[in-house]
């Protein structure tokens, strides 16, 4: 299933630079508006150079802004085909269409999710969490409860899975781990930083 412009950009998010952070997010909350708007627009709304912009489009494969609006409209009329109109508006005072605007974001998130998976890569995974003895989540900040969620989950599935809040009980666990271990953190920059280092000097030592 190929990538929309939408994939792209969220898939690319956390490698993007601070500038382009900022247009991307703009442009994720903002697409029916961005299609629209001139360069000079868009680098004003969200507080990057017109320089900025230029790089980002460029960045996720679109040869200028034109095209990328171009791509973001078809990308709106695809989507202006399901009946269920995706807003971010909930209220008490419309709880009927506020629900339907959840379950309406779930679909989509969903979708966007499904489309940049890529089976081989995805089949390796499963094939290593298959075969180890152990596995530990590593996190920081607010993913910390996907971490735990994600440990409790292998538990009920009969693995032995760790997970804690705290970071020297992190760092603890992946020390019991021994040799040939594969480290995959929660692709937080942060958290990956700390735990290679680790694993370096593990080795090393």
């Amino acid at each position: 299933m190929p990538n929309t412009v939408m994939d792209t950009i969220n898939a690319s998010y956390d490698r993007f630079f601070d500038s382009e952070k900022k247009i991307a997010k703009y442009i994720i909350e903002h697409y029916d508006e961005v299609v629209e708007m001139t360069v000079s627009e868009l680098a004003k709304a969200s507080s990057a150079s017109e320089a900025s912009v230029s790089r980002f489009c460029r960045r996720i494969g679109m040869k200028g802004f034109h095209q990328l609006k171009i791509s973001l409209a078809k990308e709106m009329a695809e989507s202006s085909r399901n009946p269920v109109r995706i807003t971010h508006e909930i209220s008490e005072d419309t709880i009927s269409q506020s629900l339907q605007n959840i379950l309406a974001n779930k679909m989509d998130e969903l979708t966007r999710t499904v489309s940049m998976i890529d089976e081989k890569e995805l089949h390796e995974v499963l094939e290593r969490l298959k075969n180890a003895r152990s596995i530990v989540f590593t996190a920081a900040g607010n993913t910390i409860p996907v971490a735990m969620d994600g440990a409790f989950k292998f538990t009920q599935l009969g693995k032995r899975a760790y997970a804690s809040p705290i970071w020297e009980m992190q760092i603890g666990s992946i020390g019991t781990l021994g040799p040939g271990c594969d480290e995959n953190a929660d692709r937080n920059p942060a958290t990956m930083g700390h735990v290679l280092s680790f694993r370096i000097k593990l080795d090393f030592f």
